[in-house]
């Protein structure tokens, strides 16, 4: 029987479950729970989506996305395979980490929002591994409760300014007094419904799924090729030059990594492609490198106008 296949568009609310193996844990040590939050700020950088709440248990992940662009599938097949390559390389695990395939249940932020967030944070109480949501170290509710200060790539305030001030203390107070019975026996089913919401909310939410999938016929990316030689010509360099590596303090070869960068975020290309195109051994040297190279791009309002130009118009200057 063919999977179902994933409902995307823009502004799209998913709680992801991906559930590990039987073994090993997906989290044998301490420093894998912070390696796995690494990879997932890296991907909400990359990619461009959101993470509102999140719980890492032993063999299941919990995570509250939001999708301002339809990419989820790729944003979770480069979160889990990143972290899983990682995982591998640091306790020599040879073999799948994580189940074929992560469930994506699309929320009605109207209805669902809250309760699912709630459900995340006192997982760990029903799995017996914490008494209190605020025991629990490996989840986003130490910081809703204000215990712990907020990462940077976490995003809080969507669901906090739904409670007066103050905002964690109303927090914590709505994850003791919330009877969530309900969604508790809708997640115990042996085969959760793809949607959380009514059935008006399901019918808008396939109509904007497929009203994306149909509004016209998508243009064809550029060529890696053509946004190498695209980057070469703004940087006032020869494609050669972009494809050869350099090592050494100070080679930051900006014009190769705005070109990794374009062929990522104009022409869709995946970690993996990139990596082989531009001859780099690891994946994960390539997601590492685009990740900083955002940061860099932050403040340096001169690249930030190449890159803007170079999107615009990548594969239409005369090389």
């Amino acid at each position: 029987m063919p999977r179902p296949i994933r409902l995307e568009f823009s502004g799209a609310w998913y709680h992801v479950i991906h559930r590990g193996t039987k073994t090993p844990k997906l989290f044998k040590k301490e420093s894998h729970f912070t390696l796995f939050l690494e990879c997932l700020a890296e991907t909400l950088s990359l990619e461009g989506i959101e993470c509102h709440a999140y719980a890492l248990l032993d063999h299941e992940v919990h995570l509250l996305i939001r999708t301002p662009h339809a990419n989820l599938s790729a944003s979770m097949r480069h979160l889990f395979s990143v972290y899983a390559q990682r995982y591998n390389l640091d306790t020599k695990h040879d073999g799948p980490l994580f189940k074929d395939r992560f469930k994506a249940i699309v929320i009605d932020p109207d209805e669902y929002l809250l309760p699912v967030s709630h459900y995340i944070h006192t997982l760990p109480i029903l799995k017996r591994k914490a008494v209190t949501p605020q025991d629990y170290t490996h989840s986003s509710c130490r910081i809703y409760t204000g215990v712990e200060s907020k990462p940077a790539w976490l995003q809080t305030s969507t669901i906090l300014r739904h409670f007066p001030q103050p905002f964690e203390q109303q927090y914590a107070h709505y994850l003791q007094a919330l009877d969530n019975t309900d969604l508790y026996k809708v997640y115990k089913r042996k085969k959760i419904s793809p949607f959380l919401g009514s059935k008006s909310f399901i019918l808008a939410v396939k109509n904007s799924a497929a009203s994306e999938q149909t509004s016209g016929p998508k243009k064809s990316p550029p060529s890696m090729d053509i946004l190498i030689k695209s980057t070469a010509s703004v940087f006032d360099k020869k494609a050669a030059d972009i494809m050869i590596s350099k090592r050494g303090r100070g080679n930051k070869q900006l014009g190769r990594t705005v070109a990794m960068y374009l062929c990522r975020h104009v022409g869709h290309y995946s970690i993996k492609d990139i990596a082989k195109t531009f001859g780099v051994t690891h994946e994960s040297a390539v997601s590492v490198r685009l990740a900083r190279f955002k940061t860099y791009l932050q403040n340096n309002p001169d690249v930030q106008s190449k890159l803007k130009l170079l999107t615009q118009t990548a594969g239409r200057f005369s090389l």
